[in-house]
C-alpha cells in the first residue's frame, strides 16, 4: 500500500514537472520559447486595441495617453507620454510595414521576431534602454513621490492600458513584490518588468501585467 502511494506522489511530480517544461520550451510551431511568446502577445494585445492585424502609431498611442492623462497627475502624465513616444521610436518604428488596408503598422508576427532577436543577440544594450524606460515608468506611476508603489498605484498603472480585469492587479502586484512586504520598491518593478521581456523561463515577473494570454 505504502509503495503504491509513493507511486502515485511520483507520478504526479512528474506530471507537474513535465507540464512546467511544456511551458517554457521552444514551440516548434511558433519558433519561439512558448511562454515568452504569451508574454510578448499579451502585451501586443494590450496595445492592439482595434483588434486588428496589426498595430499602428495610432494604435500605439492612443487611448492609452487619453487614460494616462484621465489616471496620472498632469506632471506624472507628461513624464508618461513622453516615455511612451520614445518607446515607439526605439522597438517599434523599426519594424512598421504598409498592411493591405495602405496604413502602416507593426504585425505580432513582425514584433515578436524583432523583439527576440533584441533580447538574444543585443541583450546588453536591450537591457540598458530597457532599465531606462522602466525608472522613468516608475517615478510616473509613483503618484505621491514616496519612493514606492502601492497596490492602489498599480491598479491605476494597469488602467492607463485598459487592464481593468478583476484581480489582475493584485495578482501582479503579489508576483513583483518578490519581498512580500505590501509595497514595490525601484528595484523591484525594474527586475521585475526586465524579466517579463526578457526571461525564457518563468519568473515573479511573468504576471507583471496581471495575466497572460493564450
Amino acid at each position: 500500500m505504502m509503495y503504491f502511494y509513493f507511486l502515485q506522489i511520483h507520478v504526479l511530480y512528474t506530471f507537474t514537472l513535465s507540464k512546467f517544461a511544456v511551458s517554457n520550451k521552444m514551440s516548434s510551431k511558433t519558433g519561439f520559447p512558448e511562454l515568452w511568446r504569451r508574454k510578448i502577445v499579451t502585451f501586443y494585445n494590450m496595445i492592439n486595441f482595434r483588434n486588428k492585424p496589426y498595430v499602428s502609431r495610432y494604435d500605439f498611442m492612443h487611448p492609452i495617453i487619453d487614460r494616462v492623462r484621465e489616471f496620472l497627475p498632469a506632471d506624472k502624465a507628461d513624464i508618461f507620454v513622453s516615455l511612451w513616444e520614445e518607446t515607439w521610436n526605439g522597438w517599434w518604428a523599426a519594424i512598421e510595414e504598409t498592411q493591405p488596408s495602405s496604413e502602416v503598422g507593426v504585425t505580432l508576427q513582425a514584433a515578436l521576431g524583432h523583439w527576440y532577436k533584441l533580447f538574444t543577440t543585443e541583450l546588453e544594450t536591450q537591457e540598458k534602454l530597457v532599465q531606462k524606460s522602466l525608472l522613468v515608468l516608475f517615478d510616473g506611476i509613483d503618484s505621491n513621490n514616496d519612493g514606492i508603489i502601492s497596490e492602489k498605484e498599480y491598479e491605476v498603472f494597469l488602467r492607463c492600458y485598459g487592464i481593468e480585469i478583476p484581480g489582475a492587479a493584485r495578482k501582479a502586484f503579489q508576483s513583483i513584490d518578490t519581498n512580500h512586504d505590501q509595497e514595490i520598491s525601484r528595484e523591484e518593478f525594474y527586475k521585475g518588468g526586465l524579466a517579463y521581456f526578457q526571461s525564457m523561463e518563468d519568473s515573479a515577473a511573468t504576471y507583471f501585467w496581471g495575466h497572460l494570454s493564450v
